[in-house]
Parts: C-alpha cells; sequence; structure tokens
C-alpha cells in the first residue's frame, strides 16, 4: 500500500520510513537508531536517474526538521545569497542553474535536488554534483559541454515526453568544481 510517491502507508510516520519505488528499490530509514538501509535485489536493474540522485528517500529522512527539508528544486547563488528555482518539470529549472556553469557571475548550487535550512541562517546546499538537461539536443545550447556527458550513449536524443528516458547528465564536480 503506497502513495504516489512510492512511501509506504503503514511506515510514512513514527520512527521508521520506507518507501518502495522504481524497480524493486526498497529504502528504509529508523530515526531514532540514525540508520538506513538502501535495497535492490539486482544492480543491473538500477535505473539511471538513481546514478545523478541516489538515496533520495534516505537524504530526504535524514535531514527533514522543521527548519530543514530536501527540495525538488533548482539553486544558483551570487555573492549576497541563493536563488531556488522551482518549478514544474520542464519548467526551465535546470537549463537555468546550467547557465550559471558558464560564463556567469552566479554560480551552480543544483538543479534537481538541494538542502534547505533556515535555522539559524537560511543556507542553500547542494545534495548531489550533477547536471541533468531534457535530452541531447540541448546539451548543444551549452558550449563544450557535450564532452563531459557520463551517459552519451545512452541519453534520450531528443525529448519525447516520456518520463524514464534516460536524460543527459554531467557531474559538475568533476569538469566545473570552481561554479559548483
Amino acid at each position: 500500500d503506497r502513495d504516489v510517491r512510492g512511501e509506504l502507508l503503514a511506515f510514512c510516520d513514527g520512527p521508521v520510513r520506507a518507501a518502495y519505488y522504481g524497480p524493486q528499490l526498497l529504502s528504509v530509514y529508523d530515526s531514532e537508531r540514525r540508520s538506513g538501509i538502501y535495497w535492490l535485489q539486482d544492480a543491473a536493474a538500477l535505473p539511471w536517474y538513481e546514478t545523478g540522485a541516489p538515496f533520495r528517500f534516505l537524504i530526504d529522512w535524514i535531514v527533514a526538521s522543521p527548519t530543514c527539508q530536501l527540495l525538488h528544486a533548482g539553486a544558483v547563488a551570487g555573492p549576497t545569497g541563493a536563488l531556488l528555482l522551482a518549478g514544474a518539470g520542464g519548467s526551465g529549472k535546470s537549463t537555468t542553474a546550467i547557465a550559471c556553469l558558464e560564463d556567469s557571475r552566479l554560480r551552480y548550487i543544483g538543479d534537481d535536488y538541494v538542502v534547505v535550512d533556515i535555522d539559524p541562517d537560511s543556507i542553500v546546499a547542494s545534495v548531489y554534483a550533477t547536471a541533468k538537461l531534457k535530452s541531447l539536443a540541448d546539451v548543444d545550447r551549452f558550449e563544450g559541454m557535450g564532452k563531459y556527458l557520463v551517459n552519451q550513449g545512452r541519453a534520450a536524443s531528443a525529448p519525447d515526453g516520456a518520463t524514464d528516458s534516460e536524460k543527459p547528465m554531467f557531474f559538475v564536480n568533476e569538469h566545473a568544481p570552481d561554479r559548483l
């Protein structure tokens, strides 16, 4: 008995939380013991998106507090603060954040998941040093970034509307650590 995200309804509150999602992925976290399990029966069945954002449920549960949350959002930063990029899928969060990897005064924090903590000061932190675009057609908008793709042979060549199409992905810490 699961919700839309895959959280098991019998374990959605209390010290033990669990989610069953993707192709047979199971995450379980015990907040009292501060211990978690990430289980997949066959490593070959690991979905492509887990490479760019592994342990999402566990991280969400670990950081969750009244002042801190894992957000499905992008973020960029300037010398005086950060800006959250929120919106529905396909609204341009990733494109905007990735544009900061080029010639920009802004720095890249994240394009898909960030942690926001508002106590004692507001902090926006990178969780994954990855950047993803919709398709290989979008990579052409960013000069020179194509050579940094980690999944060139598997990424979708054009957006087809399918949610399971593999997105082109970069590891920002490997090709632009000074921009992260």
